[in-house]
């Protein structure tokens, strides 16, 4: 590597430094530097002073950084996954009601553990939670005598994951039951 830096030195005169390096293990150490101020007078010496190595290489490092980062966040865009979830059927027991349905996506991983929320919207009660298996399945069981009858929406919320360095937004969804439970 080799290189020229302008500055002043200690006696305020401006400085013109030339240097050549080599690679050692620790950093850019000096083999060679020359040093020239405005009358003429020239000086030369074996090694670079090591702030200036340790300088350069931040400033090298920064700027090699800074290069990585912006092209690494403009590729990252996310994939979104487009999400259904469903009410397949419920049933009134003595006591309790229960409530099945699915959610479905393109990427099994959009599928399996996603939480879902029923609540009774008439009365803005939230009936349960359940979360789902492997296939999407859910199922939300509660005390008839604590949610009424009405009608039911099934909310999924979004789900970020992150496989093989790749993004993937799976999107949030709601449902709203086409059928009033009756207790």
């Amino acid at each position: 590597m080799a290189g020229r830096v302008r500055g002043r030195s200690s006696q305020g005169s401006d400085r013109v430094i030339q240097f050549t390096s080599t690679r050692l293990v620790g950093g850019w150490v000096g083999k060679k530097v020359s040093a020239t101020d405005p009358a003429g007078s020239h000086t030369t010496g074996e090694h670079m002073p090591r702030i200036l190595t340790t300088g350069l290489a931040a400033l090298a490092t920064t700027a090699l950084a800074l290069t990585l980062t912006t092209t690494s966040a403009e590729a990252a865009k996310p994939v979104k996954v487009k999400t259904k979830v469903s009410i397949d059927s419920f049933d009134v027991g003595e006591t309790d009601v229960v409530f099945n349905g699915k959610v479905k996506a393109r990427k099994s991983f959009c599928q399996k553990g996603r939480k879902v929320v029923l609540t009774q919207i008439d009365d803005n009660v939230k009936a349960g939670t359940d979360k789902t298996n492997k296939k999407g399945v859910w199922q939300v069981t509660f005390d008839q005598d604590v949610v009424g009858p009405g009608v039911f929406k099934a909310t999924v919320q979004r789900k970020v994951v992150k496989k093989k360095g790749k993004k993937f937004v799976c999107k949030g969804v709601s449902v709203t039951s086409d059928i009033a439970a009756q207790a």
